[in-house]
């Protein structure tokens, strides 16, 4: 029996130890690739939670499906982007908010002739959303006679709607600001058409993932918003 207890003792050891691989999706501005660099305010309140907690991660970007999947099934994922839902509640280890208040809304573009004056005018309507995303959550909840557009992107997003194949995209304002400055598209050709819902994104690991590595995590995320040292993004 010791020799059992010595072996689940090194085991989670190692496993807090392992190296740790955090992800997101393409989420500029809070996480994103600049030439073999990953930036944004989320990547940065990361870094600054796993120094605090003695870690260090490989920073990833991954299409949001992949990075969903990885993070449920592999014990070492970190998600540094997860929208909080009803439905992922218990499905996800939570340690700490990496966004607050960030404002999603549908938008169109600005030669469309179709207006949204309550969300049920979004019944039989195609809606560009990225696929397993709180958007797509939201949509099933809210609006469930809308069509979604399952897409892997938020550049897919833009590119489906300036080519007609949704009548609405749901995006927040800085990631459709940054991607559709990045793809050099027209400011006045894509245009907000109603504000859908407020989310808050947190870091989160599976199931899978060692309690003592999340409880290490959680305690440098306290730690560091009892000293005033962890500024989390808002788009407010």
């Amino acid at each position: 029996m010791k020799h059992l207890a010595l072996f689940f003792l090194l085991l989670s050891a190692q496993t807090l130890e392992a190296k740790l691989i955090a992800t997101c999706s393409e989420w500029s501005p809070f996480y994103f690739r600049t030439g073999q660099q990953i930036e944004g305010d989320v990547h940065t309140l990361t870094e600054q939670v796993l120094a605090q907690a003695g870690l260090t991660a490989d920073f990833t970007i991954e299409p949001w499906p992949r990075a969903l999947l990885n993070t449920q099934e592999q014990p070492n994922y970190l998600l540094t982007c997860l929208g909080y839902t009803r439905a992922r509640a218990s499905r996800f280890q939570w340690i700490g908010k990496s966004t607050k208040g960030l404002e999603y809304k549908f938008f169109r573009l600005a030669s469309s002739q179709h207006r949204i004056l309550s969300l049920h005018d979004l019944d039989d309507v195609m809606v560009g959303v990225i696929r397993d995303s709180h958007s797509l959550s939201y949509l099933q909840q809210h609006v469930p006679n809308a069509i979604p557009v399952l897409l892997t992107t938020i550049e897919q997003q833009l590119l489906t709607l300036l080519k007609g194949r949704v009548s609405y995209i749901l995006l927040s304002e800085p990631a459709l600001q940054r991607e559709r400055d990045a793809l050099q598209i027209d400011p006045e050709s894509i245009v907000e058409e109603f504000e859908a819902y407020d989310a808050t994104t947190y870091l989160a690991m599976g199931l899978s993932a060692d309690p003592e590595l999340v409880k290490r995590l959680k305690q440098a995320y306290v730690e560091l918003v009892s000293q005033n040292k962890l500024s989390i993004p808002s788009a407010r």
